[in-house]
């Protein structure tokens, strides 16, 4: 069901800008909330065949749908640099400090698991759904509540590394979302953390949901290579999965 994720295709030879990129993920994002809502909807009844319907037609509306959003001009563009494929490995579920918590095995990022309810997201149709971007340096991993319809996205670049990147970005899925009908996200913050420069964004969708993402500039082993973390959050209940955005650590 939902969401951008893979190694991304390049459909063209222009960098993307983080301003750009942002809007992509902000547009996609918003597409998978409602996706997931609506299937949500059908599973609760027993009306799996609705459910995966629902799944289904967010696939292809996506895979057609988003390749101009990234297309830039060269002068305002930051160049991702590609994913290696230690970096888009699955990520591992472990226990740190008694809580359980999902971990990349070479990154070492990590975060708490957003419990036993959530289900990872089909990797093919992550694939699929990766195809509608213009740049290859993005990869998503997510996870589906069927009963809640509440998701959860992480996503992966490598190379933006300031925080005029990181608020670029955050512009970017701000202004995705305000297109959406009833759609709200705002920039809550950002600022330097101990771990990373790291941004915050909150708002609602036209159901009356709640969204919430933050983002994060840091240097990762092994290589020390600046990455770019985003996790959205979106949930019936207000901060149901704050736990989550506030439990991520890359040290």
């Amino acid at each position: 069901m939902v969401v951008l994720a893979g190694a991304l295709l390049a459909v063209t030879v222009r960098p993307v800008s983080p301003y750009r990129f942002g809007e992509g993920v902000g547009r996609l994002a918003c597409f998978a909330a409602l996706a997931g809502l609506g299937a949500s909807w059908f599973f609760q009844r027993g009306r799996r065949l609705g459910g995966w319907l629902v799944v289904g037609g967010f696939a292809a509306l996506v895979g057609g749908a988003v390749v101009a959003v990234l297309a830039t001009t060269p002068d305002r563009a930051t160049r991702p640099e590609r994913l290696g494929a230690s970096d888009v490995a699955p990520l591992v579920s472990s226990s740190e400090d008694g809580r359980s918590i999902l971990a990349h095995p070479s990154l070492g990022f990590r975060f708490p698991h957003p419990g036993a309810d959530f289900a990872p997201l089909d990797e093919a149709e992550l694939q699929r759904l990766a195809r509608g971007f213009a740049d290859p340096g993005m990869h998503i991993w997510g996870w589906f509540d069927q009963a809640s319809g509440s998701i959860l996205l992480v996503g992966l670049l490598k190379g933006m590394a300031t925080e005029r990147d990181l608020r670029s970005f955050q512009d970017g899925v701000a202004q995705a979302f305000g297109e959406t009908p009833g759609s709200s996200l705002a920039v809550d913050r950002v600022g330097n953390t101990p771990e990373g420069i790291e941004g915050e964004l909150r708002g609602g969708m036209p159901d009356g949901s709640f969204v919430a993402a933050r983002s994060r500039i840091a240097r990762l082993p092994p290589a020390g290579r600046s990455y770019l973390l985003a996790l959205f959050a979106f949930t019936a209940d207000q901060g149901a999965l704050d736990f989550v955005l506030e439990g991520l650590r890359v040290r």
